[in-house]
């Protein structure tokens, strides 16, 4: 879009930048139907081919192309021994039996919500609210009962089945 001279922004659509802005979004549109049909049949093909290749030829690959992927964002080599260092603890975490997903979850949020927390945090103190401010709406009252819930619930589960277990064994 700033190639063809349109600011982005929040006046994208107001300034008269609208018609060329939903020819570029009617015409991703028409790509993505032309190539659903292609990608069904060569993606047939292709997953038979890979599956083909042995495991010894396909894991470096793919982790080469991951770590030119993770340089090519900001071209810093400690990203990658980061990518590195976080792949070996989640295959170590793996091999124990627990599960790399809220890891990664937490990687990926959590800078999104320590900045939402400290931007609370600031403004509950500025106006003198700060309880309130985390502990007065339905919304965030909901968020801190389902943490609780999902915190406690496996020890309320085994609870609750030692229970029936001796209501059945008392019977």
């Amino acid at each position: 879009l700033l190639i063809q001279g349109i600011r982005t922004g929040p006046s994208l659509f107001t300034e008269g930048g609208g018609s060329i802005v939903y020819t570029f979004i009617y015409g991703l549109f028409l790509a993505t139907f032309l190539m659903l049909p292609v990608g069904l049949v060569i993606g047939r093909y292709a997953y038979k081919t890979i599956i083909t290749v042995p495991k010894a030829m396909l894991v470096p690959a793919v982790a080469f192309m991951t770590m030119i992927g993770t340089y090519a964002i900001r071209n810093s080599i400690s990203d990658i021994v980061i990518m590195i260092l976080l792949g070996v603890v989640g295959w170590i975490f793996n091999r124990y039996g627990f599960s790399p997903s809220p890891i990664v979850l937490g990687l990926i949020l959590g800078r999104i919500a320590e900045q939402g927390f400290v931007q609370a945090w600031t403004i509950g103190a500025a106006t003198g609210e700060l309880w309130k401010m985390f502990f007065g709406r339905p919304i965030s009252l909901a968020i801190i009962a389902f943490i609780l819930l999902s915190l406690f619930y496996p020890v309320i589960r085994s609870r609750w089945s030692k229970l029936r277990l001796r209501v059945s064994n008392a019977e």
